[in-house]
């Protein structure tokens, strides 16, 4: 089973992809809007204007790009960055 944030960006501005990242994310774990148990929780955000230096990123640029957000990830949670060339999917780093 799995759960989703989704979000949408249409503006240029990379700034915009990053601050949904961030409220996807954080919805989540949110107490209002609570996954079901065992659920995996996706947070989805799709680049969908051309004009967006984002919008054709490699996911080597995005893992860069979102380095900070996808190390606060929480186990069983996801980051997806869609974009022209493709789904891009980051999980949390490994614990040592």
């Amino acid at each position: 089973m799995e759960s989703y944030q989704i979000k949408h960006v249409t503006t240029a501005d990379p700034d915009q992809v990053r601050a949904n990242a961030k409220e996807a994310i954080a919805q989540l774990t949110s107490k209002t809007e609570v996954a079901p148990d065992g659920a995996k929780r996706i947070a989805q955000v799709t680049v969908a204007n051309p004009a967006n230096p984002l919008y054709h990123a490699d996911e080597a640029t995005l893992a860069r790009r979102f380095a900070q957000e996808i190390r606060r990830l929480a186990p069983g949670e996801s980051l997806v960055i869609r974009n022209a060339e493709g789904s891009h999917t980051f999980t949390p780093p490994e614990s040592p």
